[in-house]
């Protein structure tokens, strides 16, 4: 008997979603950047729902990582 073959790609899948959520959350640009990788990655052999959501995510989450180190930087919250 043969195992059932491991699909890859849905690991992407769910390494996008979870880092674009992230990236949404923590105001992170690395997360989000990543997220659209891994999403860009795993959609481009499935069309898979986690990573089409994990893409969009990490696109909405670049914009808001630097408005949100723009605000916290104006305000004085964090420093270099």
């Amino acid at each position: 008997m043969n195992p059932p073959a491991y699909d890859d790609k849905r690991g992407l899948a769910v390494a996008a979603l979870v880092l674009g959520i992230l990236g949404l959350m923590l105001g992170s640009f690395i997360c989000s950047l990543l997220g659209v990788i891994f999403g860009a990655s795993a959609r481009k052999s499935s069309r898979s729902g986690m990573a089409i959501a994990g893409l969009v995510l990490g696109v909405i989450g670049i914009p808001w990582a630097i408005f949100f180190k723009i605000v916290t930087l104006g305000c004085g919250l964090i420093t270099f």
